[in-house]
């Protein structure tokens, strides 16, 4: 199974998205395989498994009743996004799904603390540092097999793996909105870090009991974050 993930984030105006294989190079209203209507920060997601999907070129349109700026990415399967050092990545991520990103520390000029920073914007997020210090493929498998015997319901850091966790919530105030890590030197090659959707039951988001979202919910369906990392020792915090 693929999945296509087409992400757009509006600065002006808003856009309908087309996709289509080929043989229709030139997706629009009236002929194409996906589509929608996407204003501010958006996503249209298809897989290999809609009759659509065909082997070979996907083509994408980008039209607009009015003038409208905007970018555009493509990512497939879970891909993580690379973070750029100092810029903020914008998004939005479903319950009981994991948005990934990495951060190279080796392209980085000398080792150095690596400050991280998230931003609920809408609903509650959890911030999971998943692959930070080289694990062998033997410790990996001996931590993994250790969470299997354990006959306890197992927290959303546990599920994930988490090195370093935290989490934060836009329901209360600016302080709890924020997640943020300061890790020390880095080591090995790269930073591996996912944003997730996480409920908070309501008498419980001031003492950090938040448990990982299911698809199946009905409500808080949909967080929305923004995320940055910092090599240094000064840190912008996200808008």
């Amino acid at each position: 199974n693929v999945t296509v993930t087409v992400d757009v984030s509006l600065y002006r105006g808003g856009v309908t998205v087309f996709a289509a294989c080929d043989p229709n190079q030139y997706p629009w209203e009236e002929h194409y395989d996906w589509g929608g209507y996407i204003s501010g920060q958006g996503s249209m997601t298809f897989n290999s498994f809609s009759k659509a999907f065909k082997s070979g070129w996907i083509y994408l349109s980008i039209t607009g009743h009015e003038l409208a700026a905007y970018s555009l990415r493509v990512r497939w399967d879970s891909e993580a996004v690379q973070l750029k050092d100092g810029v903020p990545e914008k998004g939005r991520v479903a319950a009981g799904t994991v948005r990934w990103f990495s951060f190279a520390t080796h392209l980085l000029p000398e080792p150095r603390a690596i400050s991280l920073r998230a931003q609920a914007v809408a609903g509650d997020i959890g911030l999971c540092v998943r692959e930070y210090r080289q694990i062998s493929g033997l410790a990996q498998l001996v931590e993994r097999l250790g969470k299997g015997l354990r006959h306890r319901k197992m927290s959303w850091m546990e599920q994930l793996s988490c090195v370093y966790s935290t989490s934060a919530t836009s329901l209360a105030g600016a302080e709890d909105s924020i997640a943020a890590l300061d890790l020390p030197m880095s080591q090995g090659t790269s930073i591996e870090l996912g944003i997730l959707h996480l409920d908070c039951p309501s008498e419980a988001c001031g003492n950090g009991d938040y448990r990982l979202g299911g698809a199946d919910e009905t409500t808080k369906v949909e967080s929305e974050f923004s995320v940055m990392a910092v090599a240094g020792d000064i840190v912008i915090l996200p808008e």
